[in-house]
């Protein structure tokens, strides 16, 4: 939903207020990469995931709400630091849970549900945004993300010892 609607979300600051979110966006992905390493050592995937996830949704909510580009910004670059996260997470439990002999073949599986995911999923927000609005999707999406998070307890990251 970030990626289909942030060009609505950005259309109230004009071209420049698009390209400083997602520079911001990225600025938080930079720190973001920093700070996941910090987090790793004090939590377990499935935590890191869970933040991650509840710090996305926060930013989604402040996104169409914010009345200023520095706000926006802000809330971009939050969104920025827990998309790497959960990427970079969801990666290396892919990585590490794939036997040696399909790795390869799992990653490349991986790597084209999440874009095929990408894909479809603009295509149904924006379907969704066109008939009840930008803000009720965003909402939405970030009130379903929290929730989805219910289900966390029985869908956990494993970590494996493949070589």
């Amino acid at each position: 939903v970030f990626w289909a609607l942030l060009p609505l979300i950005a259309s109230k600051f004009g071209a420049e207020g698009f390209g400083a979110m997602l520079a911001f966006f990225g600025l938080g992905a930079l720190v973001g990469a920093g700070v996941l390493a910090l987090a790793r050592r004090r939590l377990s995937p499935d935590a890191v995931i869970v933040y991650a996830t509840l710090i996305f949704a926060i930013a989604l909510c402040g996104l169409v709400r914010s009345p200023s580009l520095a706000v926006a910004s802000a809330f971009s670059a939050a969104a920025g630091l827990a998309w790497i996260s959960i990427l970079a997470t969801l990666n290396l439990a892919a990585q590490t849970v794939a036997p040696a002999w399909v790795r390869a073949r799992v990653i490349s599986m991986y790597v084209l549900v999440l874009q095929g995911g990408l894909a479809l999923g603009s295509a149904v927000w924006g379907a969704v945004a066109s008939s009840a609005g930008v803000q009720f999707t965003l909402t939405f999406a970030a009130v379903a993300l929290t929730a989805g998070l219910l289900l966390s307890p029985w869908y956990r990251l494993q970590q494996s010892t493949n070589p």
